[in-house]
């Protein structure tokens, strides 16, 4: 797929002040990923590679539920281990196995959606394979299609 988007919501928590911004602002410069999440989803690592776009639900003041408000290019996805990770890259220096292998995905200029999805029920970390297209075409993550069947829990 030429606009193959991987979009993710779930909780995080304790990052820097910075890292927050960043994502909030469409400015973040990196994102990482568990590879044991992606395993979990039975997400292949060449469909992690042939991904163009990330898009991340960040959460919204007063409220339980995330938006996505932007749609970030993604430079370069690539294999690195906890601990080779900064805390640029992790909003957080909590490391619990510096040898547990992480996407880091290198992110250009985010694009501003004209209207932000909405995902209301926030309980565990998600991830669509989804178009880029279709994010500026509904409102609700549930209406996002999916481009590859991944394994959900």
């Amino acid at each position: 797929y030429s606009d193959l988007t991987i979009a993710v919501s779930g909780r995080v928590a304790d990052r820097t002040r910075q890292y927050r911004e960043n994502l909030e602002q469409g400015q973040a410069k990196y994102y990482h990923m568990q590879l044991l999440a992606s395993q979990r989803q039975n997400i292949e690592q060449h469909v992690i590679k042939e991904a163009r776009y990330l898009a991340i639900a960040v959460k919204t003041p007063h409220s339980a539920q995330q938006e996505i408000h932007y749609l970030y290019p993604i430079l370069k996805a690539t294999l690195k281990k906890r601990g080779e990770l900064s805390i640029e890259q992790t909003g957080t220096a909590t490391i619990r196995d510096p040898d547990q292998h992480y996407w880091l995905f290198y992110l250009g200029e985010g694009f501003k959606l004209s209207t932000p999805v909405i995902k209301t029920s926030v309980r565990k970390f998600e991830v669509k394979l989804t178009s880029a297209a279709a994010l500026s075409e509904v409102k609700n993550w549930s209406d996002l299609p999916q481009r590859y069947s991944i394994l959900t829990y």
